[in-house]
């Protein structure tokens, strides 16, 4: 009986060292806490719904004490996030996510990150290092008592900078692109049953019926179905896609309202998560005063209001992605053909650390246009041919400047100055302000090209089909308090 008492002690104490062990505290919403990096004091106001409610009396202290508050509730979320960016999810999760990895580093989202870092304004780039100082300082608090997930899976989390924000910033643009699926499609469409069937398909259509850049080969009809199913593969990764159709936002004047004031909503359709993607926080301090709901590791509101004015996303569902096929010359690999001359592919060699294997050295191959995607998604090449993808999403925006913008906004002027720097994801963007004003602006970089409403792939060797820029901001629609007293959006044209 005592030796019975003793195992049964012993085993009760093993279960409560490993519960122990597992156990990660829940973050305090009470009293006081002391952390380094804080020039003055924050006060931070949980209110019931467990929104943060972050008052500090400079901005360098807003954003720090916004980055670590995001850490604090969200850090595994965050460190999946920051590899992803940098294709490094198999360095955790294992050899099953090697090709996502490849996919994320061929689609240069970490490489599109730096360069739009180094092109944002100064004082704004500040604002992303002092919310990344934030995340870092409770990896470091949290760095020997790590949550739950980290112990499953036997990893450190990776510190941020701005290029892991700009970088999700990116990814969210992927995610939110659509364009890659009718291009396929209608491709596989017109290839197997002909032009006329194609057309069957778009009832209605008397206008933008799709046009076929070119007979496509036989043999490229296989390879547009393993892109569809690599496309889904990825896009599910954060979340099912089948969840986020038909995003909507909408704007009333106060001649329709009760309460005489302007009346502004929004309902974004995100893939579902748990955690959800969006976090809400209100900020005051310095230059700041804004509440709204942020995608978690993104420092401001996406979609928001501050003391005088609203606004709110739906995708604008621009076609911002081209498929070209490239002839790759029979003597040389490395090559192929535009304009008469064999030009040489860029080849980039990525290192990939595998968990549980040896790492793995991987090309990735860019054309003019833009990666090589046969590569990618496992695609055979057709007629010694390949297939690579140009995208809006690789062109240097300044989206992370105009979310600054935007949160800082006074009036109608405001808004507009701000969306001119937003290319990518396109959004219909919602306006509303304090005075009574109502307005609507597509913040989008749509490119210029010929046959604009071509949905298969393009003939690379043919100059063209070059994408000639994006129509100029001056140049796109816009609503500034229409007679009907509203408007509406729904990832609609």
């Amino acid at each position: 009986m005592k030796k019975f008492i003793i195992v049964a002690l012993l085993f009760g104490g093993l279960l409560l060292g490993i519960f122990e062990w597992l156990r990660h505290p829940l973050p305090p919403i009470e009293g006081t806490h002391s952390i380094s990096g804080l020039i003055d004091q924050v006060d931070i106001y949980t209110d019931k719904y467990g929104v943060p409610h972050v008052f500090a009396e400079n901005e360098k202290d807003l954003f720090y004490a916004a980055g670590y508050i995001a850490a604090r509730d969200r850090l595994f979320q965050l460190s999946l996030v920051s590899l992803a960016v940098k294709g490094e999810l198999s360095s955790v999760l294992g050899p099953g996510y090697l090709d996502k990895d490849i996919y994320f580093r061929t689609w240069k989202i970490h490489d599109t990150a730096k360069k739009i870092v180094n092109n944002m304004d100064a004082r704004n780039k500040q604002i992303f290092e002092n919310f990344c100082k934030g995340i870092n300082f409770r990896i470091d608090e949290a760095f020997n008592d790590l949550p739950l997930e980290f112990k499953i899976l036997g990893f450190k989390p990776n510190y941020w900078d701005p290029t892991i924000v700009a970088g999700y910033a990116r990814m969210m643009a992927h995610e939110m692109s659509g364009s890659w699926k009718p291009e396929v499609i209608f491709g596989a469409v017109e290839s197997y049953f002909g032009k006329e069937m194609l057309n069957d398909i778009l009832p209605g259509e008397e206008v933008d019926i799709p046009t076929i850049a070119a007979s496509l080969p036989v043999s490229i009809l296989q390879s547009l179905d393993n892109v569809i199913e690599s496309e889904y593969s990825i896009r599910n990764l954060f979340g099912d896609v089948s969840a986020d159709i038909g995003s909507n936002n909408w704007v009333v004047s106060p001649s329709r309202t009760v309460t005489g004031h302007a009346y502004l909503a929004n309902d974004p359709h995100l893939a579902f998560t748990q955690p959800p993607r969006w976090y809400e926080i209100h900020l005051s301090g310095g230059r700041f005063n804004v509440s709204g709901v942020c995608i978690a590791g993104i420092p401001l509101p996406v979609i928001g209001q501050n003391e005088r004015t609203a606004w709110g996303f739906t995708n604008t569902m621009v076609d911002d992605l081209d498929f070209f096929i490239e002839k790759i010359n029979p003597d040389n690999e490395y090559q192929y053909f535009h304009e008469g001359k064999w030009l040489d592919i860029v080849v980039k060699t990525e290192t990939f650390k595998i968990k549980g294997s040896s790492d793995s050295l991987i090309n990735i191959r860019s054309t003019h246009h833009g990666p090589i995607i046969s590569d990618v998604h496992s695609l055979k090449s057709f007629n010694n041919d390949m297939l690579s993808m140009k995208w809006a999403g690789h062109w240097i925006t300044n989206e992370l400047d105009a979310w600054v913008e935007l949160t800082l906004m006074r009036n109608w002027n405001d808004f507009s100055n701000a969306l001119k720097k937003f290319g990518v994801p396109g959004q219909n963007i919602v306006y509303a302000d304090v005075d009574g004003n109502i307005g609507w602006r597509p913040a989008v970089y749509i490119p210029i090209r010929k046959k604009g409403y071509s949905m298969a792939p393009r003939p690379g060797w043919d100059k063209s089909y070059e994408w000639n820029g994006y129509v100029p901001y001056e140049e796109m629609p816009f609503l500034f308090n229409p007679p009907e007293g509203y408007i509406s959006t729904a990832n609609n044209r």
